[in-house]
C-alpha cells in the first residue's frame, strides 16, 4: 500500500549525496515518471516509455524553467574569488576540499547572509575541520522557502510576454 501523493525514491539518495557537493540543493532535482503502482502489472517497451515521457514534456519543461530561473537568481551572488582564497592562504586543501570550500561558501553566500569570517588558527587546525566549521555555521541558518525574484523585478511569464 503506497500513501496518496507520496513517492520514495531511494535510487536518488545517492545522486543527491553527490550532486550536493557540485552545487545548491535548490538546484538537485530529479524527475521520475511512475509508470506503476500497487498491484500494476506493466509491461514496459521502448515505446511505452516514450509515451510516458512525451505525455509529461510540459511539466518537464516548467520545472527546467523554474529551475533555471532561480539558477539566474542564484547566479547573481556568485561568490567572490577573493573569499576562497583567503582560505586557501591560511590552510592546505586537496583538490576535492578545494571544491567542498567553494561549494559550502557559495551555498552561504547564496542563503543571502554575511560569510562568516575565517576561523583561528586554533578553532580549525586543518582543511577538514574548517570545512566542518563551514558546515556548522551552514546548519545553524533558518531555512527560508520563499520563492527568490529575480535583481530586474521580472519572472520568466513578464519575460516571453
Amino acid at each position: 500500500y503506497y500513501p496518496e501523493c507520496c513517492a520514495y525514491d531511494m535510487e536518488a539518495s545517492g545522486f543527491y549525496q553527490i550532486a550536493s557537493r557540485c552545487s545548491t540543493g535548490e538546484l538537485i532535482q530529479s524527475l521520475k515518471i511512475i509508470s506503476d503502482g500497487p498491484g500494476s502489472n506493466l509491461d514496459l517497451t521502448a515505446d511505452k516509455i516514450s509515451q510516458f515521457i512525451a505525455e509529461q514534456m510540459s511539466s518537464i519543461e516548467s520545472v527546467i524553467g523554474q529551475l533555471s530561473d532561480l539558477a539566474e537568481v542564484l547566479d547573481t551572488t556568485r561568490l567572490p574569488k577573493e573569499m576562497v582564497a583567503n582560505y586557501l592562504e591560511h590552510w592546505h586543501f586537496s583538490v576535492a576540499q578545494h571544491n567542498q570550500l567553494a561549494a559550502l561558501l557559495g551555498r552561504l553566500n547564496a542563503r543571502s547572509v554575511p560569510l562568516p569570517t575565517l576561523p583561528t588558527a586554533s578553532e580549525c587546525r586543518d582543511a577538514k575541520a574548517v570545512l566542518a566549521w563551514l558546515e556548522e555555521k551552514l546548519l545553524a541558518l533558518p531555512v527560508n522557502l520563499s520563492i527568490p525574484q529575480p535583481k530586474d523585478g521580472l519572472g520568466r511569464a513578464e519575460q516571453q510576454s
